[in-house]
């Protein structure tokens, strides 16, 4: 951390993805700019595959996203439960990465190591509905809204923490779903599991929230930033 904040203090200029990285990082520098999380606009027209005979409920992340897990797993793992006894269509979780201690124990449960590529990733998304559990903390509430985003440009609804990097970006019931209590992420799911139609509609209402944020529509804010 002291060598982190060496260079940020002899630097020209400091660019961060959030309002309150920035003020974290203030400390250490005057001139702190805000440079929002952007996607390529190629990107909206990606589509990816998926299973028809069975929903599939989507996380990819690391060991580092344990405690983002604790509140959410338990009501998950009993939507699991419950899915078994009411049958329209098989609901699975699909992961990448690499699963958390404290990740919810459903079955079936199919997990995917780290593509090579960044396209190959994507492009193996085979998802319903995404998940973004993120504990309310300190360190978190400096993160962005990167992984709503991402799920967005492919056309995926959201269900998502109401904390800060999610709340501002997330539109509640149009382009994904927030989180309030533990409770509601079943019930979220619910939603979305028992109406197949809300998935297409919610997903490309997402996707059109999603050209708001193409490096393209934002990419005069880098010109800004550094030649100012």
């Amino acid at each position: 951390r002291d060598i982190a904040a060496y260079l940020i203090s002899i630097s020209d200029l400091v660019t961060v993805s959030t309002h309150p990285l920035a003020d974290v990082v203030r400390r250490w520098h005057s001139d702190v700019v805000v440079l929002p999380n952007s996607i390529p606009s190629d990107m909206l027209s990606w589509r990816t595959g998926r299973h028809e005979d069975r929903f599939t409920v989507g996380w990819q992340g690391g060991p580092t996203h344990d405690r983002d897990w604790e509140a959410a797993a338990e009501p998950i793992k009993r939507w699991f439960s419950r899915t078994k006894q009411i049958q329209p269509v098989t609901a699975e979780m699909h992961t990448f990465g690499a699963v958390p201690d404290h990740f919810p124990e459903v079955h079936p449960h199919r997990h995917t190591d780290w593509s090579a590529s960044i396209p190959d990733y994507y492009r193996s998304l085979d998802w319903h509905v995404a998940l973004a559990p993120l504990n309310p903390s300190r360190f978190n509430r400096s993160k962005s809204y990167l992984r709503a985003l991402e799920a967005a440009m492919l056309g995926f609804p959201v269900v998502a923490s109401n904390v800060e990097a999610y709340g501002e970006f997330v539109r509640h019931g149009i382009t994904g779903f927030l989180v309030d209590k533990p409770s509601d992420w079943g019930r979220w799911l619910q939603e979305l599991w028992m109406n197949p139609s809300e998935v297409d509609v919610i997903g490309q209402a997402a996707r059109e929230h999603a050209r708001q944020y193409t490096i393209e529509h934002t990419g005069h804010l880098w010109e800004q930033a550094y030649t100012s």
